[in-house]
């Protein structure tokens, strides 16, 4: 079964706009088969990142949006293996945390 197996983001040489996709393919395969899905989320600002964790047995991104400030863009939770990359809940600012360069879990 194909899925998308890694995310990814490109930033355009300005760092005005960036973009995000996915390497798609299935685990079992040759790497020879696997491809890539451009623009699952375009429109994004200049230095998009991901960061992957995992929600019970279900692997998600939070997508952060660098913007230069002391004050954050909204993070996303997105579902990776989902159609379409919108956020699984409202999109979120975390009070006292700007440009988000890692997520860590704990218990549930």
């Amino acid at each position: 079964m194909s899925e998308n197996l890694f995310a990814y983001t490109a930033t355009n040489s300005g760092y005005s706009e960036g973009t995000a996709g996915a390497i798609n393919g299935e685990r079992a395969a040759a790497a020879t088969a696997l491809s890539a899905v451009k623009n699952k989320m375009t429109g994004l600002n200049g230095d998009p990142a991901f960061f992957n964790f995992f929600d019970r047995n279900s692997s998600r991104l939070v997508l952060r949006q660098y913007n230069y400030t002391s004050t954050s863009e909204p993070n996303q939770i997105i579902d990776p293996q989902a159609a379409t990359w919108s956020s699984l809940v409202t999109p979120i600012v975390w009070s006292g945390v700007a440009n988000l360069h890692g997520v860590a879990t704990s218990g549930r």
